[in-house]
């Protein structure tokens, strides 16, 4: 009998796939770990739509696996595709890249909700915009926002915002960490800079430390981060120390959390909250490939077995291949 097979697309030295992979081998699966710089060279993908829906993966030492023994594919990390020297033209690597990509994508839309996120949902999660307006829409307490490119709105949002305001980027940026700050003087002198690109502006929230919140298919894990750095107090990921410790959330934000997570699309996401000084749970954003271990390590929270078990057969596909 064929052990079930789980593919995890992300770079070979990537912690977090090599922990879940070990996870899903000890219980009786089988993790691929395959780096989308790779592909199309070292690995190739067959996938046929008649008679029957069907896709076949060779691998770089010619081992092929049949789609009916892979229970799920995890989206972890996916890199530009290396195409080889001998292409010398730039046109002509760009078409390689390009129509290597969309082998790719399609395939992972193909499997369908076997895929974990799907790939839809992942894509459509990662706007902050979108995740904030249907967080309101599901009555979760979300900061009073404005994103905008528009000088004077902005402007006139941060007056309105006694308590003060906070930016940030709504993507983010290779050349430089893109933490959340505090808006002072100097930011409000440069409002016009917003013709040339979107902020995200919201009322700011102090109280209690942050709240991460994992969520696998429906098991929730919550943590408290601690930081210890005085300029860790807006963004706990400017501090490397920042301590994860067991937190545990009230039934009823569990459950708002689920049915959010659920109308997202989305097997897994990273929840940022923080409690204000009255102890509400405040929403802030969703990470869909947020990382987990250093909150499994010191929380003892088990979120790795959580997705092993799900990649293994813990969602039947909805639909596709």
């Amino acid at each position: 009998m064929t052990s079930p097979i789980v593919i995890i697309l992300a770079p070979p030295d990537d912690v977090h796939a090599r922990t879940v992979g070990w996870e899903i081998e000890r219980r009786g699966g089988e993790a691929v770990i395959l780096d989308t710089a790779d592909f199309p060279t070292q690995w190739q993908v067959s996938l046929s739509a008649t008679p029957s829906p069907d896709f076949t993966l060779t691998l770089a030492d010619g081992r092929r696996i049949d789609g009916d023994h892979v229970t799920g594919l995890w989206w972890r990390r996916v890199s530009a595709h290396r195409i080889p020297d001998e292409v010398a033209d730039r046109k002509h690597r760009e078409f390689c890249r390009d129509e290597a990509r969309a082998l790719l994508d399609g395939w992972a839309y193909a499997l369908g909700n076997r895929v974990m996120n799907p790939l839809a949902t992942e894509l459509a999660a990662r706007r902050k915009p979108y995740q904030l307006v249907m967080a309101a829409r599901l009555k979760l307490d979300v900061p009073v926002t404005c994103v905008t490119n528009n000088p004077a709105d902005a402007a006139a949002f941060d007056t309105g915002c006694p308590e003060g305001t906070i930016y940030k980027v709504l993507t983010g940026t290779s050349f430089q960490f893109t933490e959340t700050r505090a808006m002072g003087e100097a930011e409000r002198k440069t409002f016009d800079l917003l013709r040339l690109a979107p902020v995200i502006f919201q009322q700011r929230i102090d109280g209690s430390p942050d709240v991460r919140v994992t969520i696998v298919d429906d098991r929730v894990f919550a943590a408290e981060l601690v930081p210890r750095h005085p300029e860790a107090q807006l963004d706990w990921r400017l501090d490397m120390t920042v301590e994860a410790q067991p937190h545990d959330l009230p039934g009823d934000l569990a459950q708002r959390l689920r049915a959010y997570h659920r109308a997202m699309g989305l097997r897994y996401g990273a929840y940022d909250l923080r409690r204000d000084a009255s102890g509400r749970y405040v929403f802030f954003e969703v990470n869909p490939g947020g990382q987990f271990l250093f909150v499994e390590i010191q929380a003892g929270r088990a979120i790795s077995a959580a997705i092993a078990e799900s990649l293994l057969g813990g969602e039947p596909p909805a639909a596709g291949l």
